[in-house]
């Protein structure tokens, strides 16, 4: 898998993700101009309800089916995907059954009371939604399809944003939770409908072996990403409970916690999903342990240049994007804005090594690590929340995701019997020193143009790197 190619992924793919962004950021300007930073916080609650729910529900099969596909001799891979088709209608069945049972305890311990109960279910019915489109993109995903992926992505997020959006308008809170379903069944059909074009089931029935190795090798790798959802809701519960007695200033605070968290984490999001459509199949099928080693690397550096101009903006002028995105009111979102960048630097070089472990490493290991980095997110916020309230979340956030790099490093030099090689090393090193330095830019200037120059800098000079690999690329092919 070269360079070019996973530039090439992650452009197509990010493409489809800004589409996606954008109409969520419409979304989130609507919410909080018309409810405030309550609003936001509520957003992102249900949000986060629903993560948990599909987590659960859909027991790792974005990770563990293109993992089974991806890796099949190719007279086995239609057999796979129908055992993949089998279990996706399973798991959606089994999404509802579990958003029956747990809308009515989790909205207690969240609100302490049933107030918000009925918003739960209907946001809820999300996750059934999700996990229908998580089994049709792994079927896409599998079979190389990106570009039909991005397609159905595109798609379904223009329709779920111009249906939600008179749902907010209309109905205030209860319309936030009945946005979140239509974006969701409009990601569900139009996916579904892109597989069935272009994965066609066929008339085999599913192999019962398939069927158990996908529930073993779910659950190794669904676990982690459980518990780690798990703990990020608990954040939420923790930054709402350093407000006894009022809610409205707990909703208010986790709005502000939201809006930092989504700032920094959804701008480069595009990157990690490109990583997810391309990176991981590619990484499951490589021939040899040395071949994927050089993908993971070679992912690394795509998602450093790909992300560093973001962050470099974020950072700079996040006070301005801030405010131009949400509204004035954010201001107590600012200050969080530099621990959650720092906190996604560190994930530019340990998520390619962690779709690796999951692609190629054995199943106790993978369920090892994961399970003790999602309890590390719930410490570091158990400790911090109560003394820092949301300063400590994000502070939390930056150190757990410091502490996590660290231990993929090491796991890495274990596995692959070597370190991050020095030409990767430098990259993250040059990016890490141009952030801080931007950083540093921002305390000693105050108007925008100057706060968004170091961005501009490195845009150009990633831009630069980037054109400079696709011509390179194109004259090898002459």
């Amino acid at each position: 898998m070269s360079f070019n190619r996973i530039l090439r992924s992650s452009a197509l793919m990010g493409g489809a993700q800004a589409v996606t962004l954008l109409t969520a950021l419409f979304r989130t300007k609507l919410i909080a101009i018309l409810i405030g930073p309550a609003g936001i916080g509520l957003m992102g609650l249900l949000n986060a309800f629903n993560a948990n729910l599909w987590t659960v529900g859909a027991w790792g099969l974005n990770l563990s089916g293109v993992r089974m596909i991806s890796s099949a001799p190719p007279e086995q891979r239609k057999t796979k995907e129908v055992a993949v088709r089998a279990m996706g209608r399973g798991l959606t069945f089994a999404g509802l059954i579990l958003l029956i049972l747990a809308v009515v305890p989790v909205g207690y311990m969240t609100f302490g009371s049933h107030e918000y109960s009925p918003l739960l279910f209907i946001s809820g019915l999300a996750a059934p939604c999700m996990i229908t489109s998580t089994a049709s993109s792994v079927l896409l995903q599998s079979a190389g399809h990106i570009g039909s992926l991005a397609r159905a992505q595109v798609t379904s997020g223009v329709i779920g944003f111009l249906l939600g959006i008179p749902a907010i308008y209309f109905f205030g809170e209860l319309g936030i939770g009945i946005s979140i379903l239509l974006a969701s069944a409009a990601s569900a059909y139009a996916t579904w409908k892109a597989a069935r074009a272009y994965c066609p089931s066929g008339e085999a029935k599913a192999n019962p072996d398939d069927i158990r190795e996908l529930i073993k090798l779910g659950f190794a790798l669904q676990l982690g990403g459980m518990l780690a959802n798990a703990s990020y809701y608990l954040t939420r519960i923790l930054i709402i409970k350093h407000y006894p007695g009022d809610m409205q200033a707990g909703l208010d605070a986790a709005g502000y916690y939201q809006a930092a968290f989504a700032l920094a984490g959804l701008m480069p999001g595009f990157i990690f999903s490109a990583m997810g459509a391309e990176f991981f199949p590619q990484v499951s099928a490589a021939a040899s342990e040395h071949d994927a080693r050089i993908i993971t690397e070679r992912q690394i550096r795509a998602c450093l240049l790909l992300a560093l101009p973001m962050l470099m903006a974020i950072l700079t002028a996040g006070d301005w994007i801030m405010s131009l995105l949400y509204a004035q009111s954010f201001g107590k979102a600012v200050p969080l804005l530099p621990w959650f960048v720092w906190g996604i630097y560190g994930t530019l070089l340990s998520w390619p090594i962690v779709y690796w472990m999951m692609a190629r490493g054995k199943k106790r290991n993978v369920i090892f690590i994961q399970t003790t980095a999602a309890i590390l997110i719930g410490l570091t916020a158990a400790v911090l929340v109560p003394c820092f309230g949301i300063m400590g979340a994000a502070i939390g956030f930056c150190v757990s995701n410091t502490i996590y790099l660290c231990v993929m490093v090491v796991y890495a030099r274990r596995q692959a019997g070597m370190w991050i090689s020095n030409r990767t090393l430098r990259w993250f090193l040059f990016s890490g020193v141009s952030l801080g330095l931007g950083q540093l830019l921002d305390g000693l200037v105050s108007t925008v143009f100057l706060k968004l120059a170091p961005a501009f800098i490195s845009t150009l000079i990633c831009g630069a790197i980037y054109f400079k690999v696709m011509r390179s690329s194109e004259g090898k092919s002459q």
